[in-house]
């Protein structure tokens, strides 16, 4: 098929007919000369009037990106740009379940951008194209979501108080790529992303829809968050206004629910703990929060573990791990909610604690990471425990003896990483003398 007759058979043919025909040719290897008009016809053919051809424009989308693969790679920023022009001028301006239009938009966006990400070169440092392309896709995404967010509120300064939460996993998708485009000298650009955040905090700080996939970009989003905010500190990230929480605190009511979830968003929730409770403070009022949500954090993952203290179970770990965080950063915040939450409360979490750190529990200490964080929280546990003392006999000696037997492994396990890395160095120095030969 030639390519005119190709872009005429787009625009002309019913949608159901036209993407079987185009898959086909996709399946077949088949490359028009020039994409970005076959993809721009496709996008102009998305519409709400007829819900089955929008569902199979999106479809077809979709196909042609993943066919066209790196030839097809350099045009997503721009048919992102239309893609998401598109999709705002169906969004309702009073909040509302959205239509399937909106939906089925913020799904493609998503996909596309992990696909640009996918196919960028391993060193993009000072690639020019690349660093476009990023600009060009986040002021996209930037401007859907705050037509998406925020166009119902009256004020710039105001948010709207409950926005549709559908799409809130390709909205964090969206939302993270555009933090990672975001410039620390540029004001406007720090304030857009703040008042995005503060929206999407609250639309997660409810969450009750746990599924796999969704969590996952929810908590690469947190993560973006935290880093983020510690780079260019951001505006209401830990103190809210007076009328609405921060993003911290919405974000804590995520994590603090996902401890009572299944296993994989325990362990996403203990390392969003970790990254958060280590966020700097620069006020009292800063501290306060802190404190809050260190007592939130702490309480969720000691009640779940108390659900799962009868029998030796994978989830310990991350459980005792996420308070030893908190205890490093709030030592007194974490003594007093385990007290309030368990007569001996502290108590029961040390000799949780003590039991992952030996070789004996099966599901213990495994990486370097967890061995220096639970070394630091035993040696600082000691004075907490030693005015304990007298409720269990040996207490600080079984503290004493799962910090030395942590110790030793992680000792262990560092001369293990060098002997590798001088094993690397001495094989590359071999291949280099080889090639020289």
């Amino acid at each position: 098929m030639a390519y005119g007759s190709l872009v005429d058979f787009l625009t002309e043919q019913r949608a159901t007919y036209t993407t079987g025909a185009i898959a086909q040719l996709a399946e077949n290897e088949f490359s028009p000369p020039e994409w970005l008009p076959v993809l721009q016809i496709v996008v102009d053919r998305i519409t709400s009037d007829n819900e089955e051809e929008m569902s199979i424009m999106f479809e077809l989308l979709i196909t042609l990106v993943e066919a066209g693969a790196d030839v097809v790679a350099p045009h997503i920023p721009h048919i992102i740009s239309l893609l998401a022009q598109h999709v705002i001028k169906h969004i309702p301006l009073i909040p509302e379940p959205w239509p399937q239009v909106v939906e089925r938009g913020f799904a493609a966006l998503s996909v596309m951008a992990q696909h640009w990400e996918g196919s960028l070169p391993d060193d993009v440092t000072n690639n020019v194209v690349v660093a476009t392309g990023r600009s060009t896709i986040a002021k996209a995404f930037t401007d859907l979501l705050q037509v998406a967010w925020l166009t119902s509120a009256e004020n710039e300064s105001e948010v709207p108080e409950s926005p549709p939460s559908c799409c809130i996993d390709d909205s964090s998708t969206l939302l993270t790529f555009i933090m990672s485009d975001v410039n620390e000298n540029d004001d406007v650009q720090k304030q857009n992303v703040s008042k995005l955040l503060l929206v999407w905090a609250g639309l997660i700080s409810n969450w009750n829809d746990w599924e796999e996939e969704e969590d996952s970009s929810i908590f690469s989003c947190i993560k973006e968050a935290a880093y983020l905010h510690k780079k260019v500190s951001l505006i209401n990230f830990i103190r809210g206004s007076v009328s609405q929480h921060s993003i911290i605190e919405g974000i804590c009511g995520f994590v603090s629910n996902a401890f009572s979830q299944y296993p994989s968003v325990i362990s996403r929730a203990s390392s969003s703990v970790h990254i958060l409770v280590n966020l700097l403070t620069c006020s009292p009022e800063d501290e306060r929060i802190m404190h809050a949500v260190t007592a939130s954090f702490t309480q969720a993952a000691f009640s779940s573990f108390k659900e799962k203290q009868s029998k030796h179970s994978p989830l310990w770990k991350p459980l005792l791990l996420a308070i030893c965080s908190c205890y490093l950063c709030y030592p007194e915040i974490v003594e007093k909610t385990l007290e309030e939450d368990q007569h001996d409360g502290l108590i029961a979490w040390a000799v949780a604690l003590f039991s992952i750190s030996s070789t004996k529990f099966e599901h213990g200490l495994s990486t370097e990471s967890e061995m220096k964080l639970t070394v630091m929280t035993l040696a600082k546990l000691m004075p907490a425990l030693h005015m304990r003392s007298q409720i269990r006999e040996g207490l600080l000696w079984e503290c004493l003896a799962a910090m030395m037997e942590a110790s030793v492994r992680l000792k262990e396990l560092q001369e293990e990483g060098q002997e590798n890395d001088d094993e690397n160095a001495s094989d590359d120095d071999d291949d280099q003398g080889d090639d020289e030969v």
